[in-house]
């Protein structure tokens, strides 16, 4: 088995990501397989297991049975925002502004403010909004303004003032509605606001839920730590560019979306330990990821206290990549020079087929829209088996997207998994 993971990480290592053709990674969705609503109990949903090539069927309230003792799975504690807010113009005429994140300050800080903020947006029916014109919504004695700024790339800088009000976290719980995915082609409900969120969300600031974890509930987080496997935490705020369409041929012209996060340095330290690694969602593989990257910056000088960023293609040069053990030992010893307890960065790395994983062994997730870069994600953990595993799981009934079913992929060319470094091409 070893010289077959080998000769999976040496073709991965010789394709460049970049040339990669969106179109290679469709396949047909049908409507009906979307799964628009959630399942009663979030734990029955279908689990699907890859390893080495076999699958086989399961339910995710039998995750416990596929980990080990010493296995530890990480969570995303991000918490979705109401993020969709409806005006009118003075006209009648609706014009919905959807949040995206904050300008100059960080989610957490617009959050907290008192008086105002401003915020980069999307808005439909923007041609029905004069530039001149102020929006306002009134809801029981409060009140919400909106004021358009300036529009950039596509978005919008949209000023929010109000009264009545403490917080913009309380103005967007009292005027906002939840950001259903536009494949949902419908309207939230009540129960939205509670099954389109984890049972542990913590952080504000998300305006997608990180959808693997939808699955836990308080009886499997429960049942985990009592077989032996660890949980810890991580954030990552889900921007709306998850959402984006791939629409260049290949995937050099395509801008990966940069989100925030921050990481307890309890949770890097445990990347350590001897179990294997289990990011749940994409969000988690991303930053557990990240977090190589950065130490390896660390390792050759090349970061600044203020910009820990990732770039998109940041991993697909040929210089120097040292192993796990030395890029997030080096992140925690800066870590700890610096007494910072939490990790702050963001990051915009695409992974795709060409990408050896550094951190993670396994991955939970959903299955996703076809030709999008979570596909492309999977298709970097699974290789050309990808195809194999979306067509079982039609087969079998699964349901897809956010509300859909899951999947548990063992990623054998992660490091762990490799033979030593000095025995591989550079």
């Amino acid at each position: 088995m070893e010289n077959v993971d080998y000769c999976i990480s040496f073709a991965a290592l010789m394709l460049d990501p970049r040339e990669i053709k969106a179109a290679n990674y469709q396949y047909d969705l049908p409507n009906d397989r979307i799964a628009a609503w959630p399942l009663e109990k979030r734990s029955e949903s279908k689990l699907l297991i890859w390893s080495k090539g076999q699958i086989k069927h399961s339910h995710f309230y039998r995750l416990a049975e596929e980990l080990v003792k010493g296995d530890t799975l990480f969570l995303n504690h991000t918490k979705v925002i109401p993020a969709r807010l409806l005006f009118h113009n003075r006209n009648g005429g609706a014009i919905e502004v959807f949040c995206l994140e904050p300008v100059g300050v960080t989610i957490e800080e617009s959050m907290s403010s008192r008086e105002h903020c401003t915020w980069y947006c999307l808005v439909g029916g923007a041609r029905k909004w004069r530039d001149d014109e102020a929006l306002h919504i009134s809801k029981s004695g409060k009140e919400l303004s909106a004021r358009m700024v300036c529009r950039e790339e596509g978005r919008f800088q949209i000023q929010f003032t109000w009264l009545g009000v403490n917080s913009f976290s309380d103005v967007l719980t009292t005027f906002g509605n939840i950001p259903l995915p536009p494949y949902f082609k419908r309207d939230a409900v009540e129960s939205d606001w509670e099954r389109y969120q984890t049972v542990f969300a913590r952080y504000e600031g998300s305006v997608a839920a990180p959808t693997a974890s939808l699955h836990f509930d308080d009886e499997l987080l429960q049942l985990l730590p009592q077989r032996g496997i660890a949980i810890r935490e991580l954030s990552l705020h889900v921007g709306a560019g998850t959402f984006k369409p791939v629409v260049s041929e290949t995937m050099r012209d395509h801008d990966m979306h940069s989100e925030p996060f921050s990481v307890p340095i309890v949770t890097i330290e445990s990347c350590l330990n001897q179990g294997r690694c289990i990011a749940v969602g994409t969000t988690a593989m991303r930053t557990l990821e990240s977090l190589y990257w950065l130490g390896r910056k660390i390792l050759l000088g090349r970061w600044r206290d203020d910009t820990l960023f990732v770039g998109q293609w940041e991993p697909y040069d040929h210089e120097h990549k040292p192993s796990k053990h030395e890029a997030l030992s080096a992140l925690i010893s800066w870590m700890k020079e610096q007494e910072r307890h939490t990790l702050t960065a963001s990051t915009s790395l695409m992974i795709a087929p060409g990408y050896q994983m550094r951190v993670c062994d396994g991955l939970i997730t959903n299955f996703h829209q076809p030709g999008s870069t979570l596909i492309l994600l999977v298709a970097a953990a699974t290789g050309d088996q990808w195809r194999s595993i979306y067509e079982e799981a039609l087969k079998n009934d699964y349901r897809f997207l956010s509300y859909g079913d899951s999947s548990l992929l063992w990623i054998s060319s992660s490091e762990s998994h490799l033979p030593d470094s000095s025995t591989q091409p550079s």
